[in-house]
């Protein structure tokens, strides 16, 4: 869904097919959400990230532990992020 809404802002011809009655995506399935380390926001904000801090994505059960401490420990920042973060 990405994908198609950025070519089309370059010009692009797309066509975006939904299987459910609703545009959701992956979201419906998923806390919709990525991570990501090292990013210029990152760097912008004065956050330093390295890549070996985050677990592998191999290790599913770790993985979700992980997701749920870093979910609680922004949560209260996140509200008031959200429109500047979804801005695209």
């Amino acid at each position: 869904m990405t994908a198609a809404i950025f070519a089309r802002r370059e010009g692009a011809q797309t066509i975006l097919l939904e299987k459910h009655t609703e545009l959701r995506g992956s979201t419906g399935l998923s806390i919709g959400s990525i991570t990501a380390t090292g990013t210029p926001h990152q760097r912008q904000a004065g956050i330093v990230d390295d890549p070996q801090a985050h677990p592998a994505p191999s290790s599913t059960k770790r993985t979700a532990d992980w997701l749920w401490r870093w979910a609680g420990a922004t949560r209260p920042a996140a509200p008031a992020e959200a429109r500047r973060r979804a801005r695209w």
